[in-house]
């Protein structure tokens, strides 16, 4: 087997971004960047120059977070708004945020995947198999990996994912597998 190669992964549409920032900014009338730039220190405290707000518009320059946050803010009231999360992020990151779905606002002992329980989409198991293999061979190699044990596939790939210090979720093993998660409720796999 051979090691894994990173590959190139965009979290985020930055530039894409960009143009909704550009809309939104001239749907709320401000068509001159020196305007919009004055409001947004007056609102937020957030210093940001004039051609820096035409470099993240254009997508030539990414935001930090804190000038993420701020425009974010003073544009739609909110640090992270719906429609820019559902535009602008991967469909991997997007098939994470559906896992957990709508959490907070969900009743205790609700059926929810939680932080304890990590899920990863399908199209990043394989890459995390082969990953974590390598490193419990690793293990095995100096005499570190524990026993195998017996009890069929769950416990196989929960026993690589333990000893590499990772819960099986990343694995690919699918959420049903698990007994059902509740909110409030904490698990230990």
């Amino acid at each position: 087997m051979g090691k894994l190669t990173e590959q190139a992964f965009e979290p985020f549409d930055f530039g894409l971004y960009g143009m909704l920032v550009r809309k939104m900014r001239t749907d709320l009338g401000y068509r001159k960047a020196d305007d919009f730039v004055r409001t947004l220190y007056l609102r937020t405290r957030m210093s940001m120059s004039r051609e820096t707000l035409y470099k993240i518009e254009q997508g030539k320059q990414t935001p930090n977070a804190s000038q993420f946050l701020a425009l974010n803010i003073a544009l739609t009231g909110e640090p992270m708004p719906k429609k820019v999360a559902a535009l602008c992020m991967s469909k991997e990151w997007a098939q994470i945020v559906h896992a957990f779905g709508e959490s907070a606002a969900m009743e205790p002992g609700a059926d929810v995947c939680s932080p304890s329980a990590p899920w990863v989409p399908d199209s990043w198991a394989d890459e995390n198999i082969l990953r974590i293999t390598e490193e419990f061979a690793e293990l095995h190699n100096h005499g570190e990996a524990p026993d195998e044990p017996t009890g069929g596939d769950f416990a196989f790939v929960r026993h690589i994912a333990e000893a590499v210090g990772e819960p099986p979720s990343l694995l690919g093993v699918p959420l049903p597998t698990y007994p059902p998660m509740k909110l409030g409720v904490e698990y230990t796999f």
